[in-house]
């Protein structure tokens, strides 16, 4: 289920995507790909069979690992891993959320 915040960062991961850029990834993800990776992400994160809802989301993009996310903070629009391309930018300091999500999107590219 994609709460208003999930479905805003859908919609601007698909903004995102349809600007052309340089990748490690042989095909750029589809938005099918990340909504389905950030979910699984979720899934496999969150300790439950469904999303935690009541955490609440830090305002500012991540930081120290030299990426930019949307203006709204959003996304993880530009990174030097391109299997982070799409992740919940609210969650890229989390290293369980970042690895499940980077599995997710390696198996997507076909690595």
């Amino acid at each position: 289920m994609l709460t208003i915040r999930s479905a805003s960062a859908v919609a601007l991961a698909a903004a995102v995507l349809l600007l052309p850029a340089a990748s490690g990834i042989a095909a750029e993800p589809t938005l099918t790909d990340i909504a389905s990776c950030n979910e699984q992400a979720v899934a496999k994160t969150s300790g439950a069979a469904l999303p935690r809802l009541d955490v609440p989301a830090p305002q500012l993009p991540p930081a120290g690992r030299g990426e930019k996310s949307d203006p709204t903070g959003s996304i993880v629009t530009d990174s030097s891993d391109p299997f982070v391309k799409g992740m919940d930018a609210q969650k890229a300091d989390d290293p369980a959320y970042r690895t499940a999500y980077r599995e997710c999107m390696q198996r997507r590219a076909g690595r």
